[in-house]
């Protein structure tokens, strides 16, 4: 080891693809030092915002009207990882934009996110999407505008989760996101259309989220957050893992949670308690492993294409190899024949007979 201009220099140093490992002797005493090399460690909800793909300035795309550019996205690559537990109450979540570029596989997968995030076994909680643009949209312009009908056609359609798009090759894993709530405004002709999902809205052929538990408990009207938000228009979309998974995304060790007991604003085109729409062409090629939903509410959206269960109990439909839904907790435990040794038990509890997130 040496410390030359300003730099400190290891030799004989491992490097496993995610961290460096020397041993320092001096002949009677041996150390050995673990090193993980980060683009960023977050500790705090605004922090949380690197993950924001949304470029865009909004007062602009609102003066040029109709036929606007789409809004603008970037790239986040890196590797980031949690040091804490972070309450993110008190936070809004910034817009993942329109995200109008294009939604073929081709198109998605070399977008969004395209890094590492290691949440370390910590947990997210509180974050409500939903909320930075609506306020942005009342700024903006009187919200009495119908702006399906009017020529604001840019402020359609915004999407809300913690990724925009998990990229192809992109690695999400070990955290959980809890009490996440959807704020979207109520009506008809005042409330625009909007996407939102706890996870991401794409996760994308190559991508891995593995050790994840994510919990909706509301969707919640802008006007009132005490009440429930009713009526969403058509391709107004919520989903509790994501809006859309791409085949060939893998999926292992992930349980999603969907208690809210509201009116089940789940039956408009596009919502379901795991994911949006089944899948990018509908089909239903899959790596998934070891993934649970709890929840009473349909799993993806699409009435006249569901998803199925492999526990479902429809007969003649095809269903999906390592995907389990039950209505409660109580019930899953009362399930016989599921291998949970495979969850990672320095994140998941056994003691309860099912996997619980340990923090």
């Amino acid at each position: 080891i040496s410390y030359t201009g300003g730099a400190l220099s290891v030799t004989g140093a491992a490097w496993n693809g995610e961290t460096f490992t020397a041993v320092f002797s001096d002949g009677n005493f041996n150390v050995t030092a673990t090193v993980r090399l980060c683009t960023e460690v977050i500790t705090t909800a605004e922090e949380l915002g690197v993950f924001c793909l949304d470029n865009t300035d909004y007062a602009a795309m609102y003066a040029a009207g109709a036929g606007s550019a789409p809004s603008e996205e970037k790239n986040v690559t890196g590797y980031y990882v949690l040091d804490k537990d972070i309450d993110a109450s008190a936070w809004a979540m910034p817009t993942q934009g329109y995200m109008s570029t294009g939604w073929s596989n081709a198109a998605v997968n070399v977008r969004g996110f395209q890094g590492t995030f290691d949440g370390c076994g910590y947990t997210i909680s509180g974050i409500t999407f939903g909320t930075e643009q609506q306020a942005i949209l009342d700024d903006l312009a009187d919200t009495t505008v119908d702006y399906r009908a009017s020529n604001k056609g840019g402020w359609n359609a915004n999407h809300y989760s913690l990724f925009g798009i998990i990229g192809k090759n992109a690695t999400v894993k070990n955290f959980a996101l809890t009490d996440v709530k959807f704020m979207l405004k109520n009506g008809t002709a005042t409330m625009y259309q909007a996407n939102c999902a706890g996870l991401a809205m794409w996760i994308c052929n190559g991508a891995s989220v593995e050790n994840v538990y994510v919990s909706v408990k509301g969707i919640v009207d802008y006007y009132d957050p005490n009440a429930e938000a009713k009526n969403m228009i058509t391709n107004t979309n919520v989903a509790t893992l994501a809006y859309g998974i791409y085949s060939g995304a893998t999926l292992n060790s992930v349980v999603a949670e969907y208690t809210y007991s509201g009116d089940d604003v789940l039956n408009v085109t596009n919502s379901g308690a795991f994911v949006g729409r089944k899948c990018a062409n509908d089909t239903l090629s899959t790596t998934w492993t070891n993934v649970y939903v709890i929840s009473t509410k349909k799993l993806a959206g699409r009435e006249a294409n569901p998803l199925y269960a492999q526990n479902d109990t429809t007969t003649g439909v095809e269903k999906v190899t390592g995907l389990k839904q039950y209505a409660s907790v109580s019930d899953w435990k009362q399930a016989t024949g599921n291998d949970y040794t495979v969850f990672d038990r320095a994140y998941w509890d056994l003691t309860t007979g099912v996997p619980v997130w340990r923090n």
